[in-house]
């Protein structure tokens, strides 16, 4: 298995980028509006209602922009940042603290 891996690896492409997979305006009108408002900013510092509230015409833009990404294969490196923010489970709680007692929320 390795060794199919090691093979195929160098030559491998992914699966190819169709027409019926390209991202549109509709489609990514319909994710904005559907997003959870009052929640908190991302290391943007962008929210839903950003997006929610921005011009008529940034659905068109982003859908561009993801299509664009699809096909050359390339993501910015800053969109694979994040935080890690720890919750404590119990706030009742008064003996020593563990990992075992919070809740991870990666942001």
């Amino acid at each position: 298995m390795q060794c199919t891996y090691e093979h195929t690896r160098p030559h491998y492409v992914g699966s190819p980028y169709l027409q019926q997979h390209r991202f549109d305006a509709e489609l990514v009108g319909n994710v904005i509006r559907d997003l959870k408002r009052g929640k908190a900013a991302g290391l943007d510092t962008l929210t839903a209602e950003h997006l929610q509230n921005s011009h008529y015409s940034l659905p068109c833009v982003l859908a561009k922009l993801f299509n664009l990404i699809m096909a050359y294969g390339h993501v910015p490196d800053s969109w694979g940042l994040s935080y890690t923010i720890p919750l404590l489970k119990d706030k009742n709680t008064f003996k020593s603290l563990t990992f075992d007692n919070f809740s991870w929320y990666i942001y």
